[in-house]
């Protein structure tokens, strides 16, 4: 077994940046996501990820959305979802420095890793359902095979065509966050990405892919009053199509 030790201080830099024994190269930060609330990292030595709030404003924010992931990861992991969530880590506070370079003072936590969809998969789902003209009109498909990104799943666009297993499953993800959870689930994402356990090799063509829920910065706690009922009903509607609606003809 591989064996790890700390690379920096706690106080200088996140507790678990690591590196394997024997390995003198320097831990490179790779920014894999960002978005005006927050930039997500990965590094060369670590299987976890870093979500850190671009904006010391937005450190309140950052550390409920902390809160609200440890609690939606443990409800699922407890209710045996077929739909996965990110298991949190840590919390780091503003005297977090990283990535080299970065002079920021924000906040920042890490957790468990999504890893991107394998090259095949992404093909056929490229080749599937994009437009020709945006296929065609992709420069480099090589470097888009080979990129970090998920599949966002929206089950609620016009014909869904999911089977049902898959529909009920998120349908009890969503009473799992509003009734365990105690939460909205305001803005959250399903999307399509791989896992690994440790039946499944780590070779990223061989990982299992697996439905999964992240990106709670927008989440509200659901207080089980009759008052809070209305931001239940808007979160869903407000949300990306990612859950099945009923058609007009339906209601």
């Amino acid at each position: 077994m591989l064996q790890y030790t700390r690379l920096f201080p706690p106080s200088l830099s996140p507790s678990n940046i690591i590196r394997p024994q024997n390995n003198n190269r320097p831990i490179e930060f790779v920014r894999i996501g960002s978005g005006t609330f927050a930039t997500v990292y990965m590094n060369t030595a670590d299987p976890g990820v870093y979500k850190k709030c671009r904006s010391a404003q937005n450190s309140s924010v950052l550390a409920e959305e902390y809160r609200q992931i440890k609690l939606i990861s443990a409800t699922l992991q407890e209710s045996g979802n077929a739909i996965l969530s990110p298991t949190p880590i840590e919390f780091y506070g503003p005297t977090l420095v990283f990535p080299a370079g970065d002079v920021t003072r924000t906040c920042a936590y890490s957790m468990t890793r999504v890893y991107p969809l394998p090259s095949a998969l992404k093909a056929k789902l490229i080749k599937k359902y994009c437009p020709l003209d945006i296929r065609q009109n992709v420069k480099d498909l090589g470097l888009v095979l080979r990129g970090y990104h998920l599949a966002r799943l929206l089950l609620g666009r016009p014909e869904p065509t999911a089977d049902r297993d898959d529909q009920r499953e998120m349908g009890r993800m969503l009473a799992q966050l509003h009734m365990t959870a105690r939460n909205d689930a305001r803005d959250i994402e399903v999307v399509c990405g791989a896992n690994i356990t440790n039946s499944v090799p780590t070779r990223l063509e061989r990982r299992e892919t697996r439905f999964w829920v992240i990106d709670f910065n927008q989440v509200k706690e659901f207080n089980f009053t009759e008052a809070q009922i209305p931001l239940l009903v808007d979160g869903f509607y407000a949300n990306e199509a990612y859950f099945p609606r009923a058609r007009p003809t339906e209601l």
